[in-house]
């Protein structure tokens, strides 16, 4: 069996595309359509404690918005998604009655 060059893993990027929006949207229905949220948002989306939150932050496995040094962390709903398809966090709680 041959493969040309480029087919390598195109149907995994495409999944992992199509996942990638799945989970987008999702996590935008439970914060309400926000496209940035904060770590507070985002943990309370998650069913997770800030903290673990922050710690994604701190380890560069998730990526945020500051608009100076020291200002308030903001976080893409893209960016939430991608780090959840990483495989950090696997699952989503239910829209609007999951455990938080």
């Amino acid at each position: 069996m041959s493969m040309k060059i480029g087919d390598t893993g195109s149907t995994t990027r495409r999944r992992d595309h199509d996942a990638l929006g799945l989970i987008q949207a999702d996590l935008a229905e439970l914060v309400g359509g926000k496209l940035l949220i904060t770590v507070k948002e985002a943990a309370q989306a998650l069913g997770l404690h800030p903290n673990s939150i922050r710690k994604a932050i701190y380890a560069g496995s998730l990526t945020v918005n500051r608009r100076s040094p020291n200002g308030p962390i903001r976080i893409r709903i893209r960016e939430l998604a991608r780090w959840i398809l990483d495989g950090e966090r696997l699952s989503l709680p239910r829209a609007g009655g999951g455990e938080r």
